[in-house]
């Protein structure tokens, strides 16, 4: 550290350099390998476009102990240096400079796994596993994909398994349904991963008995395309599992689980639960959530501000209705109010509505875009918040008499 004649002078100061991003160490600066570690410095000094001249080649800035650069897109994609953002533009990446060596403490060093590369040129209708791999390859380079980190790890789950197999064997229905969905992935208008291939359906009918303290539920998950693809790798068909999933959900007892379509990935997968739960007595009063536990529970945008976009790598689209039964001597005491947003950014609905003694809540939640700006960020947080507060209100339900 401070010493420049051990690489460069170091564009941002003469120290120890770090990055927030795997990505871009592994894409600028690696050369096969990563190191992974903690960082220690107090508030930093934030460099932008005019502080290089100053700090190229020299030691930590007056007071501080550490530089954090944003640094901007280069305006040659193929450009390997990157230099901190002008004013207004917006940062992709990311780095720290630290300037002592008890800054740092590294705690993995990771070997990272060549690109192979395509194999064969991908024909319009693969036959073969080689010719089938290499169309995978050549998915997992497309950029929406690269950015998906759970739809890469699956695809590349379903890659190992060919890469054992023999490359002449001929491929069969399962592959099939595979290639058709791979190629319903990205749509060609935008060149991103389909919005309409990222949507989940949850029905729920749930009957409400005061008299045994319980009530008896039925919840359907219908996932389609990539959520489909998701759900399949993260349960198929394992009934332990999908008891935990529905457990977490909300239900108190599990008594019947159903899977289908689990090797068709050309049509929606689809798990099912019955099962009974116990909801809240107040006095002769019972409280219930419709929705059950299904909606999100927390929010991931714990800041307040954000200085860089938000990826959800996909739009993401989610259905619920719900259906609620009581008994002909209840009545619903509380109802939640409606709630509708509809903009370019996202389109969130929240309709309840009650014939004799059965409610329907029919509520969606689509955020329209895969990544949004920092400047959005502030109503991104509120309406996932809009949405955690609404889709987890409950009901009142209370004797007429």
């Amino acid at each position: 550290a401070g010493d420049p004649s051990s690489t460069d002078d170091g564009f941002f100061g003469s120290g120890i350099y770090f990055t927030n991003s795997a990505r871009y160490a592994a894409d600028v600066y690696s050369s096969g390998h990563l190191m992974l570690g903690w960082v220690s410095a107090r508030s930093p000094f934030p460099v932008v476009d005019e502080d290089m001249s100053v700090l190229s080649g020299k030691g930590a800035y007056k007071h501080y102990n550490a530089h954090y650069i944003p640094v901007g897109q280069p305006s040659n994609p193929h450009d390997v240096n990157f230099f901190p953002c002008k004013p207004g533009q917006p940062p992709v990446w990311d780095e720290l400079v630290v300037f002592q060596n008890a800054q740092t403490l590294p705690r993995f060093w990771v070997e990272l796994e060549p690109d192979l590369g395509n194999l064969s040129t991908p024909s319009a209708e693969p036959r073969y596993v080689k010719e089938f791999i290499s169309h995978v390859y050549a998915v997992l380079e497309h950029a929406a994909i690269d950015q998906d980190l759970k739809l890469r790890r699956a695809l590349n789950a379903h890659l190992e398994v060919f890469l054992m197999m023999d490359e002449d064997d001929e491929l069969d229905g399962t592959h099939r349904a595979l290639l058709s969905l791979l190629g319903k992935l990205i749509d060609p208008s935008t060149d991103q991963i389909d919005s309409a291939a990222k949507k989940r359906v949850i029905d729920l009918k749930i009957e409400l008995n005061p008299e045994s303290q319980t009530s008896t539920a039925t919840c359907i998950i219908n996932a389609s395309e990539l959520d489909g693809y998701y759900l399949r790798n993260q349960f198929g068909e394992n009934e332990e599992e999908i008891t935990s999933y529905f457990l977490e959900q909300g239900f108190d007892e599990v008594t019947q689980i159903k899977t289908s379509q689990f090797d068709n990935p050309s049509v929606p997968y689809t798990m099912a639960a019955q099962g009974v739960f116990k909801p809240d007595q107040i006095g002769n009063k019972i409280v219930v959530t419709p929705l059950m536990k299904i909606p999100p529970q927390t929010t991931p945008f714990t800041v307040e501000q954000r200085q860089y976009p938000v990826d959800f790598t996909t739009a993401q689209k989610d259905v619920y209705q719900s259906i609620i039964t009581i008994p002909q001597d209840y009545k619903f005491e509380s109802i939640p109010e409606p709630m509708s947003i509809s903009n370019s950014l996202a389109e969130i609905q929240y309709n309840p509505e009650l014939k004799e003694n059965t409610l329907t809540i029919n509520a969606s939640a689509f955020f329209l875009q895969p990544q949004y700006s920092a400047s959005q960020y502030s109503l991104i947080r509120k309406y996932y918040a809009d949405i955690i507060e609404k889709f987890n209100e409950v009901l009142v339900i209370a004797p007429k008499n």
